[in-house]
């Protein structure tokens, strides 16, 4: 209301672990700010949520040799089994953004991290999300190996997963780049 526009899109960082690091937040969470903040028609518009869904306790390799897989099996199994979370639009998730840096544990490998992506996306093609949900890929846009320094022998395009993967491209950009 101070600009004179309405709020579009709604980004949400969620972790995949709890306090204690363990990987188990669930989707009624999520569900929860949803419906507080989004919905056909909250203030007569529409909102997209966009899911910024991190798994910052965990490796690449950790990622890609299936750690995560019964926590997404479980995780996407109940989107699938409350289908009334369609009245609020598809989720827009962004997981695992930023790989390309060096602030995460997940990122600076890409061929795992592709390796990891792939598997993540198929548990969720497997309960049928990827047909209504979108999946943003979303890199720094430019690639370090300390905050200092850049990564010449890798770029952002080292960690794409292949396009049946991403539905949109998201870039997260930092002064002074």
């Amino acid at each position: 209301s101070v600009v004179g526009k309405q709020l579009s899109m709604i980004l949400w960082y969620q972790s995949v672990c709890d306090a204690d690091n363990k990987p188990t937040r669930v989707f009624s969470e999520m569900q929860g700010v949803r419906e507080s903040y989004t919905g056909v028609n909250f203030d007569g518009k529409y909102r997209f949520f966009m899911y910024g869904w991190l798994p910052d306790d965990y490796t690449s390799k950790q990622l890609a040799e299936g750690t995560l897989d019964e926590y997404y099996k479980s995780y996407f199994k109940d989107i699938a089994d409350h289908p009334e979370y369609k009245d609020f639009g598809p989720i827009w998730f962004r997981p695992a953004n930023e790989m390309n840096s060096n602030w995460l544990l997940y990122g600076g490998d890409p061929k795992k991290y592709v390796r990891y992506w792939r598997r993540m996306y198929n548990i969720a093609e497997q309960y049928g999300l990827t047909d209504f949900n979108v999946f943003v890929w979303s890199p720094s846009d430019v690639t370090y190996n300390s905050i200092t320094h850049v990564m010449p022998d890798a770029v952002m395009t080292d960690y794409w997963p292949g396009e049946i993967y991403v539905d949109w491209v998201g870039v997260s950009c930092y002064p002074t780049s």
